[in-house]
C-alpha cells in the first residue's frame, strides 16, 4: 500500500511538472507577442492519511489591471498630441520663421523696401516692377499657406475615417472575446488567461485612438463607454459612425458642412476628448480653422491698407481705361458715402486736358456714379457684364487720372476708388484667392506712385500728375506700418496693430503652436514609455528567468522519474520474492 501511494505521488509530480514546463514553453514562445503576459502554474494539493498529493492547479496571468489602466490613461494623451502634431508640424515647417528668406514676413518686408525706393525714384520702372513682383510673391505665399491649411484639414478628416474603422474593428473583436470569457465562466478548468490578455491589449489599442471608460461586469464581460457616457460596447457593439469629406476648403466647417462623430445617430464629437481621434478633430475643426481665420484677417487688412492708399493716386504713364475689381454690381446696387473725388482727362505725359470734382454725398446707387462719370467731357463709364465699373478716355491720345481724395463710402469706410477697386494692387476676398490686379500683370508701369493734383487752381495745360511725385508710393509703404484695427480671428483677440507686426505675430504664433504640440507629444510619449516599462517589468516575460525555471523543473522531473524507477524496482523485487 505504501509503495502504491509513493508511486501515485511521484506520478502526480511528473504530471504537474509537465504542466509547468508547458506553461514556461508558452511564455518563451510568446515573449515578444504584443499584449502577452507571463503565465504561471499554481498547483493544487490534497492531503490524505497517507500523505500530501500535488495535482491539477490553475494557470495564472501576471496581468496587472491597475498598471494597464495607468498606461491606457497615458495613451489617451499621446494619441491626441501625436495626431495633432503630425499635421501641425507640416504647417509649422511651411510657415518657416520671421528671419528666414522667402518667408511671409520677408516677402512683405521686401515689398516695403521696394515701395520706399519707388517713393524716392517714382519714375523708375524697375522699382515698380519689383513692387509688383513682391506683391505677387506675397499673394502666392498667402494662397499656398491656405492650400497647406486645407490639405492638413483634409488629411485630418481622412484620418478620422481610418481611426473610426480601427476602433469599430477592435470593438467587434472585444465583443467576441467577451463571449469566449462568458462561455469559459460556465466551464470548469478552462484556461482563460490568454483571452484576458487579448481583451486588455484590445483596450490599449482602442485607447490610442479614442478615450474610453470601461469596467468588467459580474459575468466577466468588459463594457466600453465614451467619457460622456455613450456606450460603445455592452451586450453588442454600438459602432462609431462618420462620413468623411470629399474635399476641403475654408467654407467647409464643423458644425455645418462637415460631419461629426455619431453613435446610433447621436453626435458625440464633443465627448471625444483623447486619443488620435480627438487630435484629428482638433486639427480639422480648431487648430487650422484658427490659422485660416488669422490668415484671412491678415490678407484682408493688407489688401485694404494698400488698396486704400493706391486709390488716392494715379500712375504715370496714365491708363487709357480702368476697370475695377469689384464685381456683381448693377445700376441699382446701393451706394452711399460722403466727400468729393476728382476725375481728370490727361495727356500721356500727365498734362491736364480737363477735370471734374464729383460729390458723392447725394448719390444712392451705383448707377448715380456711372451717370456722374459720363457727364465728364472725354470720359465714358459703364458696367461690364461681370458687374465691374469700367471707365475709358474717349478722345485719341488721352488717358485717365483719379484721386479719391476725402471720400468715405459706407458701410466699409472705403474711399470711392477702393469701393470700385479701380486702382488696386491686390484683388480677392481673402487668403485663398488674393492676387495682383490684372492691369498690373499687363504692365507694372501702371502702378500709382504719385497723385492727381487736387489744387483748386489746376488749369488746362498744367502738370496734373508730376513725374517726380512719389507721395503715393510712400503712403503705401507707410500703410504697412500704420496701426489699424484687426478683428478677433482664431486665437487672436481684437487688437490695434500694423500689417507688418501682425504678420510677424501670426508667424511666431503659428510656429509656437506647432512646436508646443510637438513638445506636448514628447512629454506624453515619455510618460507612456515609463508606464509601459513598469508594466513590462511586472507582467512581461524574462526569457533568462524562464530558462532558469526550466532547468529547475528538469531536475524535478528527473527526480520524480528516479523515484518511479526505484519504486518499480522495489515492486519487481517484491513480486520475485512472492514467486
Amino acid at each position: 500500500m505504501a509503495l502504491s501511494s509513493a508511486l501515485s505521488m511521484a506520478s502526480f509530480g511528473i504530471l504537474t511538472t509537465q504542466t509547468k514546463i508547458s506553461v514556461i514553453s508558452q511564455n518563451i514562445t510568446n515573449a515578444d507577442v504584443a499584449g502577452y503576459t507571463r503565465k504561471t502554474h499554481v498547483s493544487e494539493q490534497f492531503t490524505t492519511n497517507i500523505g500530501t498529493y500535488v495535482t491539477g492547479g490553475v494557470i495564472n496571468s501576471a496581468l496587472n489591471k491597475y498598471l494597464v489602466r495607468d498606461a491606457i490613461d497615458d495613451m489617451f494623451v499621446l494619441g491626441r498630441t501625436s495626431a495633432l502634431t503630425s499635421t501641425a508640424t507640416i504647417y509649422g515647417k511651411k510657415i518657416g520663421n520671421i528671419a528666414s528668406e522667402y518667408s511671409l514676413a520677408d516677402s512683405l518686408d521686401r515689398m516695403h523696401q521696394g515701395l520706399s525706393a519707388l517713393a524716392v525714384s517714382p519714375e523708375d520702372t524697375a522699382y515698380k516692377t519689383q513692387v509688383v513682383n513682391d506683391a505677387r510673391q506675397m499673394s502666392n505665399y498667402l494662397r499656398n499657406l491656405t492650400e497647406t491649411i486645407q490639405e492638413q484639414r483634409f488629411t485630418a478628416d481622412k484620418e478620422m475615417s481610418n481611426v473610426v474603422s480601427r476602433v469599430n474593428g477592435a470593438l467587434a473583436a472585444l465583443q467576441e472575446l467577451n463571449e469566449e470569457m462568458a462561455f469559459a465562466g460556465q466551464t470548469t478548468q478552462m484556461d482563460t488567461s490568454n483571452y484576458e490578455d487579448q481583451r486588455y491589449y484590445l483596450l490599449q489599442q482602442i485607447a490610442q485612438d479614442v478615450e474610453i471608460n470601461y469596467f468588467t461586469t459580474s459575468d466577466n464581460r468588459i463594457q466600453v463607454y465614451l467619457p460622456g457616457g455613450t456606450p460603445l460596447l455592452m451586450s453588442k457593439v454600438s459602432p462609431l459612425e462618420f462620413t468623411g469629406a470629399t474635399s476641403m476648403n475654408e467654407l467647409t466647417t464643423y458644425p455645418g458642412t462637415l460631419d461629426g462623430i455619431t453613435v446610433n445617430g447621436i453626435d458625440v464629437t464633443s465627448n471625444i476628448r483623447g486619443g488620435k481621434l480627438a487630435g484629428f478633430i482638433e486639427a480639422r475643426d480648431d487648430f487650422f480653422v484658427d490659422e485660416q481665420a488669422k490668415l484671412n484677417e491678415l490678407s484682408n487688412k493688407l489688401m485694404n491698407q494698400v488698396n486704400a492708399a493706391l486709390n488716392m493716386g494715379s500712375s504715370l504713364p496714365p491708363r487709357t481705361s480702368m476697370t475695377g475689381v469689384t464685381a456683381n454690381l448693377t445700376a441699382a446696387s446701393p451706394f452711399s458715402g460722403a466727400g468729393t473725388f476728382r476725375v481728370a482727362v490727361v495727356n500721356p505725359n500727365g498734362t491736364l486736358v480737363n477735370y471734374q470734382d464729383i460729390n458723392i454725398g447725394a448719390m444712392a446707387t451705383v448707377g448715380d456714379v456711372v451717370t456722374a462719370l459720363n457727364a465728364v467731357p472725354g470720359i465714358s463709364a459703364t458696367l461690364t457684364a461681370a458687374g465691374e465699373l469700367s471707365i475709358s478716355a474717349t478722345a485719341a491720345n488721352t488717358a485717365l487720372a483719379i484721386n479719391s481724395n476725402n471720400t468715405v463710402t459706407t458701410p466699409d469706410g472705403f474711399n470711392v476708388g477702393q469701393f470700385f477697386g479701380m486702382n488696386n494692387l491686390f484683388k480677392g476676398t481673402g487668403a485663398s484667392n488674393i492676387a495682383v490686379a490684372d492691369y498690373l500683370n499687363t504692365s507694372a508701369d501702371f502702378l500709382a506712385s504719385g497723385a492727381l493734383s487736387m489744387s483748386a487752381t489746376l488749369a488746362v495745360g498744367d502738370a496734373a500728375i508730376s513725374p517726380g511725385d512719389g507721395t503715393i508710393a510712400k503712403r503705401v509703404a507707410d500703410s504697412l506700418y500704420q496701426s489699424v484695427a484687426f478683428n478677433a480671428a482664431g486665437n487672436f483677440g481684437v487688437q490695434n496693430n500694423s500689417v507688418m507686426n501682425y504678420t510677424q505675430s501670426f508667424m511666431t504664433n503659428a510656429v509656437f503652436r506647432s512646436n508646443a504640440a510637438n513638445e506636448d507629444m514628447k512629454t506624453a510619449d515619455m510618460l507612456l514609455k515609463n508606464s509601459l516599462s513598469l508594466l513590462d517589468s511586472t507582467q512581461g516575460v524574462n526569457i533568462d528567468e524562464e530558462r532558469a525555471l526550466l532547468l529547475q523543473l528538469e531536475n524535478n522531473y528527473k527526480a520524480s522519474a528516479s523515484v518511479i524507477q526505484t519504486i518499480q524496482t522495489l515492486f519487481d523485487a517484491l513480486i520475485d520474492a512472492i514467486r
